[in-house]
């Protein structure tokens, strides 16, 4: 996999890093042909598969879209001019490509916007959040009986009243109905997961800035000295701890070597080179963290959180990704045989 060469300030552009290879891993996942084409014999580009082609053919298709759908940090945009003007939402419905790729909306179509539904409780964060979720009106209480008149009139039946009793309780031999699976996933639920969240207890850096795009480090101005560097690192390692899937993937890069007894503390050991983050990611991705019965990774591919045992996706979504991911593999969905890698 290509790498997003970002321009950062210390641990936020890794962090940032990280995020975007998570991301396009998903879209790899599930763009289709008609995100780009007029449907799936290829013929005619969409305005999404227009404004790709403008990109150039020099780099692939993936590689362009990887620019494209790329979160543009304050560093990126000073060092790179123009890269903002790659990131946009093409119909203008609010919701970036990226994002409606994900959900299953058409990007190039205003009229095609993804589900976002309010977010039943504390807003969601990686330690173990509600997730976002459908908030369904109360079923109004059934009217109650009228009461049959104390002096009908002479001649005339009372009313029967009205039977108010409940329905009989299951008898528990109904067959269960399996939920299908959603026709596209809500835009409140991709955009909490699909974030630097799923590894970090926040994004919020204590030099007031967003972890995601480095601010708080570019607040705090750029320290030459070798004890302000070490400093400044300190401060970004500190500022946006891990929980515990973040922790999972930490444990895997290698830890610095102890100095040797009798060797110079001005000559430490040099730190093996780290791993790479998506070698990392996947070597936790068949495990199940929160010990709900679904790996980290088909949570995250259906956007629940790897990190909260009641947040757990549906045997519909499970069984709708264990297809999709075949898919991929034969080439039928994702770039396919069309644009490799």
């Amino acid at each position: 996999m290509v790498l997003v060469l970002v321009a950062s300030a210390g641990n936020a552009g890794a962090k940032e890093t990280h995020f975007e290879k998570v991301k396009f891993e998903l879209l790899q996942l599930y763009v289709k042909c008609t995100t780009c084409h007029a449907d799936d014999k290829g013929a005619g580009l969409t305005k999404y598969g227009q404004r790709l082609a403008g990109m150039g053919k020099e780099t692939g298709v993936q590689e362009r879209m990887r620019r494209m759908e790329r979160r543009v940090s304050e560093e990126l945009a000073q060092t790179e001019p123009g890269a903002e003007n790659d990131r946009v939402d093409i119909d203008g419905d609010g919701a970036l490509n990226w994002v409606e790729i994900l959900c299953g909306s058409n990007p190039s179509d205003a009229a095609s916007v993804p589900p976002k539904h309010d977010i039943q409780g504390p807003a969601p964060i990686p330690t173990g959040p509600t997730p976002a979720a459908t908030v369904e009106p109360a079923e109004p209480a059934p009217a109650p009986a009228e009461p049959a008149p104390a002096n009908p009139t002479p001649g005339e039946p009372a009313p029967a009243a009205q039977n108010s009793s409940p329905p009989p309780p299951p008898t528990g031999k109904e067959r269960p109905q399996s939920p299908a699976p959603p026709a596209a996933f809500d835009r409140a639920r991709v955009e909490a997961i699909v974030d630097c969240r799923l590894c970090h207890t926040s994004v919020e850096k204590r030099g007031g800035g967003d972890a995601s795009t480095g601010e708080g480090a570019a607040k705090r101005g750029n320290r030459g000295d070798r004890a302000g560097a070490a400093k400044q690192k300190a401060d970004d390692d500190d500022e946006a701890p891990h929980n515990a899937f973040g922790e999972l993937i930490a444990k895997l890069d290698p830890p610095a070597p102890a100095a040797r007894p009798g060797s110079s503390a001005r000559a430490p050991a040099a730190k093996p080179e780290p791993v790479d983050f998506l070698t990392r990611f996947h070597k936790v991705a068949n495990q199940d963290l929160d010990r709900d019965k679904a790996r980290n990774w088909e949570e995250i591919a259906t956007f629940h959180w790897p990190t909260d045992k009641a947040d757990t996706p549906s045997a519909a979504e499970l069984a709708a990704l264990k297809e999709r991911m075949l898919q991929a593999r034969r080439g039928d969905i994702g770039f396919g045989k069309a644009h490799p890698r």
